[in-house]
């Protein structure tokens, strides 16, 4: 999906929270995502609000549509090995729906615990993940709290800086 055509939606929700505790269950439900436009059509920023005591916050740009030289850069992260018969393995980058997090921000009170604050940031890229189908961000962006090894990010690097990239299951 492009990101033009995500700011045309109207009602954001996660929709599979039954993988959650139960506490983080009951902390979900009561959650809103307000999605507006940026700078372009290409820009969007993103607030999940949980409850009066979290929030997150980023802005996402289509990389294709910005024409952005990171394309590149993400097409050599890219895997393709079927000269061997034994193993077989493609991991292509898609054509479209590539995008960008940046300015990535969550505020909380005290009571948040650690494993509570990864749960959402799985939550929202999980969510992000059902209209996109690469998710790409600088370590920069990766505080210490998202859990960069179970979320299975691919590591890869830019003009010798860290990014990280997620693909949609398929």
């Amino acid at each position: 999906m492009r990101v033009s055509t995500f700011l045309e939606e109207k009602n954001f929700r996660f929709v599979d929270v039954e993988y959650l505790s139960p506490e983080i269950k009951a902390l979900v439900v009561d959650h809103h995502i307000n999605v507006t436009q940026g700078e372009s059509e290409n820009i969007a920023h993103i607030h999940v609000q949980y409850n009066d005591n979290l929030s997150f916050q980023c802005k996402l740009i289509d990389l294709y549509q910005e024409h952005s030289p990171k394309i590149a850069w993400i097409k050599n992260s890219y895997v393709t090995d079927t000269s061997n018969d034994d193993f077989d393995y493609e991991d292509v980058m898609p054509p479209f729906g590539v995008v960008e997090l940046y300015d990535l921000n969550m505020s909380c009170n005290s009571d948040w615990t650690k494993v509570m604050i990864q749960a959402l940031y799985q939550m929202t890229f999980n969510f992000l993940l059902e209209y996109f189908n690469v998710i790409v961000f600088h370590s920069r962006e990766a505080t210490n709290v998202i859990d960069l090894e179970s979320m299975r990010f691919k590591r890869f690097m830019i003009n010798d800086e860290l990014y990280y990239r997620s693909n949609r299951a398929v």
